[in-house]
């Protein structure tokens, strides 16, 4: 059987679009994790309970230190961002989280962490997918505008 060749017309021009891909996407991409992982930092400060009753400084710790514990770590591509307690200096305040966000026998939960991240997450999900759409759409040369 005889094979017959396809010849692609304007396949170096595909090829150069498809290279510049990644660089593109990913530069708004870093943006959008970026600004979502501080809105959601911000939020999770807020919604971190702070007890008032406390003296200013309990146990060698200042009043709302766990507040002012929680951090972001962003990956070295810039697409990924952790927030979080991170080190060894903040073990204890680990486990301060875990009974505060589940309770124990004695004390009541007080969830804070979980539904802050579940009420920001369609957000940012939304927000990585538009941009996603519009770096592809403005790589592929096309014009694209919010709205």
């Amino acid at each position: 059987m005889a094979r017959r060749k396809q010849r692609i017309f304007g396949a170096s021009r595909l090829r150069r679009k498809l290279a510049a891909m990644p660089g593109e996407i990913n530069k708004d991409l870093k943006e959008v994790i970026q600004y979502h992982s501080r809105v959601y930092l911000s939020a999770l400060q807020a919604a971190t309970p702070y007890s008032t009753d406390l003296p200013l400084v309990s146990r060698g710790r200042a009043r709302g230190h766990l507040r002012d514990a929680f951090e972001i770590k962003t990956a070295r591509n810039g697409l990924a961002a952790r927030i979080g307690l991170f080190g060894k200096r903040n073990r204890s305040l680990f486990y301060y989280l875990l009974f505060l966000e589940f309770g124990t026998k004695k004390t009541a939960r007080q969830a804070f962490v979980f539904p802050t991240w579940r009420s920001r997450r369609p957000a940012a999900q939304r927000a990585v997918k538009r941009a996603t759409i519009v770096a592809l759409r403005r790589v592929a040369g096309r014009k694209y505008s919010d709205g």
